[in-house]
């Protein structure tokens, strides 16, 4: 499709059962993207980067600048916190951070508060020459996250668009990608199967490719609109029976889904 040329990397967020199981830290992380050719990634905040020591993210930045463009990943609205993980991202060599605007415990989020906080950063962002990216997750949905950057009207403040979190708030893929579409630079795509259980349904992750994910439309709306945001995989991928059987399946999913990704998108 003409107009879109889209950079390919991954979300920390596609190796969460490596991480949790204390398996991969963020060099192993950037060593595994590096493996398959990448040329960007999020370290979001399931690998903390904002808890290591300054001497360790400058040494990260130092070894890994050169080979892989850096992307952060937080959550919170909290400017104190918001501020230090910004430094610690500029620290890392990183140029962007994706933002999930509600806190872990916020069930609701006032938009008013939640802009004042966020207003607060634009000057820290202009210091640090950073930008950052507001993620529909599961409160906001994404109406709400333009209307936070119309109030905060910096071109340094975009939105990072997941293709299925806004199934919480029941928006699907395309309603979502249409209102958010004039403020995108970021895209986080995932697939999904959804099936009836019992008197409900089921939202289950599945390798790229073999879900409902129409990944053609998405391009074609990206298109039509000149758009061509950087396109990180993430992963709903459940548990198996063992470490073993779940580390090596999430590994041959993800690089599965990146040869995918650059069949179908790049």
């Amino acid at each position: 499709m003409s107009g879109v040329d889209m950079e390919i990397g991954l979300s920390s967020y596609s190796y969460r059962w490596a991480i949790l199981s204390k398996q991969m830290d963020i060099r192993c992380f950037l060593d595994r993207s590096l493996s398959m050719g990448l040329t960007c990634v999020q370290v979001c905040e399931n690998l903390p980067f904002f808890q290591i020591s300054s001497t360790e993210r400058n040494a990260i930045r130092d070894a890994y600048g050169n080979l892989i463009r850096i992307e952060t990943g937080f959550r919170g609205h909290d400017p104190a916190k918001l501020e230090h993980a910004l430094r610690a991202t500029k620290e890392l060599g990183g140029t962007l951070m994706r933002l999930v605007v509600e806190e872990v415990d916020e069930d609701e989020l006032d938009l008013d508060i939640a802009i004042a906080d966020l207003a607060k950063m634009l000057p820290v962002l202009d210091e640090l020459d950073i930008e950052l990216s507001l993620e529909n997750h599961f409160v906001l949905k994404p109406l709400e996250l333009v209307r936070i950057i119309e109030a905060l009207d910096s071109p340094r403040v975009t939105i990072c668009f997941d293709c299925f979190n806004s199934i919480v708030r029941n928006i699907g893929t395309y309603q979502g990608l249409e209102e958010v579409l004039h403020h995108i630079s970021r895209i986080h795509v995932k697939d999904v199967n959804i099936r009836r259980a019992g008197t409900g349904f089921l939202i289950s992750g599945c390798p790229m490719g073999e879900g409902m994910l129409e990944l053609g439309t998405v391009k074609s709306m990206l298109a039509a609109h000149g758009k061509d945001p950087a396109c990180y995989l993430e992963g709903w991928l459940d548990r198996l029976e063992t470490d073993e059987q779940t580390l090596a399946y999430e590994d041959k999913t993800n690089r599965d889904g990146i040869n995918y990704l650059r069949r179908t998108m790049a």
